[in-house]
């Protein structure tokens, strides 16, 4: 597990809520990457952070490295103090092997057409298709799905469209925490060009049941993605 081996502060306060950029190292290329105003870096500088990052690492795809993670810093704080028994909003960038990727020549457009064609017409993308629909079609389906997830599973939500930063997608998850203690978490997470490399941005929170909260998970992955384009 590489956590931090190759990640360096540019601009680090500790405990800061202000913006923070990082880089790392890919292939040729340095790749900077930005934790956002009210987000602080998870640093692996006490057991309960270190066992999260690794939990992280754990979680990242093959194929994909995972590179930094950052979390509400008011959730951050008062669960490092134990005022909390887990951190619920935490976001985490992994970079993504390139050769997962061929045929795309690591444009950011491109790759949205490219992603756009192959996806936006599959059924399980349905969900991104009614995404703000005011029949509550799209809350039937988080139903249906919130149901049928099983313990220690992950389903797709499916494909949510692009925009200028990135290609977005939705995950669900049915975790344990121990002593019968069961949570749905949901995520975003949008899938990044930068100098011809890839990287992978996830954003989870607490699952509340509601549609909404797809939608706020979706326009802060959006504003996540857009800033790692603004310090490369």
């Amino acid at each position: 597990m590489r956590l931090f081996a190759v990640v360096f502060a540019i601009l680090a306060l500790a405990g800061a809520a202000h913006a923070e950029t990082y880089y790392t190292d890919i292939g040729d290329s340095r790749i900077n990457m930005e934790v956002p105003d009210g987000y602080c870096a998870l640093t692996g500088e006490n057991e309960n952070e270190s066992t999260l990052m690794e939990m992280m690492d754990a979680a990242t795809a093959d194929g994909a490295t995972f590179e930094l993670a950052f979390a509400d810093c008011v959730e951050l704080g008062e669960w490092s103090q134990g005022q909390r028994p887990s951190v619920d909003k935490i976001a985490y960038i992994a970079s993504a092997d390139e050769a997962r990727f061929a045929g795309f020549t690591g444009d950011q457009d491109d790759f949205n057409r490219g992603m756009d064609a192959k996806f936006s017409q599959m059924p399980e993308s349905e969900l991104g298709r009614l995404m703000g629909d005011s029949t509550g079609r799209s809350q039937a389906i988080l139903d249906r799905m919130e149901l049928d997830v099983q313990l220690e599973q992950t389903v797709s939500l499916g494909y949510l469209g692009y925009d200028s930063s990135a290609t977005y997608f939705g995950v669900m998850q049915k975790m344990s925490f121990g002593e019968g203690t069961e949570k749905t978490i949901a995520g975003v997470y949008s899938m990044i060009t930068i100098q011809g490399k890839f990287l992978v941005l996830y954003l989870w929170g607490d699952y509340s049941g509601d549609a909404g909260q797809i939608d706020e998970l979706l326009e802060t992955v959006k504003w996540f993605s857009g800033l790692q384009h603004q310090v490369n």
